[in-house]
């Protein structure tokens, strides 16, 4: 399998969660320059499979960055197919839309497209949160962290809630998704909580401040926050995800826990008062 991405801390560390399947290549897009340069790469093994990440979401600053992706891939895309790989396994994003009236998200729904585009079957894992507590990284870090004051600042009063799912379990989806045959799209999470709660559960004990919404839409747009294509992700409404039919595809178990809490008379308090206000977003009403 050859393991395109971005070199993140969580990319760098499912690519060793990773290790054990069979000829195994990373590869970052970054260092894609020219048609030639894949192809150097897809000499050196017998690939049949392709997982695509690009998890340095602060990296979403201007439009050329975002067009640059775009271009990296359409190299990809077509040298990929032209050696005859068999599948593609994408780890996308919620709400991912080539129509999309938010940039990030418009944008990757082109990459969707592009891999789709190549008729080879495309197997699109949506996933918004991705962690590891034991090692104390999220795939959010750089987005939210302040470095003077050594803190996240968040959007206060933020009723959205974060669907995450953990390393471990990421990368036996993975595992699972190189020999099943859909090509599907799957929402992929094993836990809910609110962006605060998030950030504090995986990094290393660093203070969440939270401020208010406006003030720091004017940071973002003066580029003293993050990027406005992705702060909108973390103050619009969010979209649903449902793991139902991810856990019996690829015959895992993603305990989701937050569902059973909501379902048997969680009390509400101050730390899960978020959790209420969305549950009829949550869980389907059958």
């Amino acid at each position: 399998m050859l393991y395109v991405h971005a070199f993140s801390a969580v990319e760098q560390q499912l690519f060793k969660q990773l290790s054990n399947t069979q000829s195994l290549t990373q590869m970052d897009i970054m260092s894609i320059e020219n048609h030639e340069s894949v192809g150097r790469i897809l000499n050196f093994g017998n690939h049949r499979i392709l997982l695509y990440s690009f998890q340095r979401l602060e990296y979403y600053k201007y439009l050329d960055t975002f067009q640059f992706e775009i271009n990296q891939v359409k190299i990809l895309a077509k040298h990929i197919k032209q050696a005859g790989f068999e599948k593609i396994i994408l780890i996308s994003s919620p709400g991912a839309y080539a129509s999309s009236d938010n940039l990030y998200l418009q944008h990757k729904g082109m990459i969707e497209q592009l891999f789709v585009g190549t008729d080879i079957p495309c197997t699109i894992l949506r996933v918004q949160g991705i962690c590891s507590p034991p090692l104390q990284i999220n795939n959010f870090h750089h987005l939210f962290y302040q470095a003077e004051s050594n803190q996240y600042v968040v959007p206060k009063k933020n009723g959205n809630v974060v669907y995450s799912v953990k390393l471990n379990h990421l990368a036996t989806i993975i595992q699972q998704a190189c020999i099943k045959s859909e090509a599907q799209h799957f929402d992929v999470f094993d836990n809910i909580t609110s962006l605060k709660n998030f950030l504090q559960y995986n990094s290393p004990q660093l203070q969440v401040l939270g401020l208010p919404i406006f003030y720091l839409y004017f940071q973002s747009y003066m580029g003293k926050y993050m990027p406005p294509a992705m702060f909108e992700l973390f103050v619009r409404s969010g979209v649903p995800m449902y793991n139902f039919r991810t856990e019996k595809v690829f015959q895992v178990s993603l305990n989701a826990d937050m569902f059973n809490d909501l379902t048997t008379g969680m009390k509400r308090g101050k730390d899960s008062d978020f959790i209420f206000s969305k549950k009829g977003q949550l869980i389907p009403v059958s």
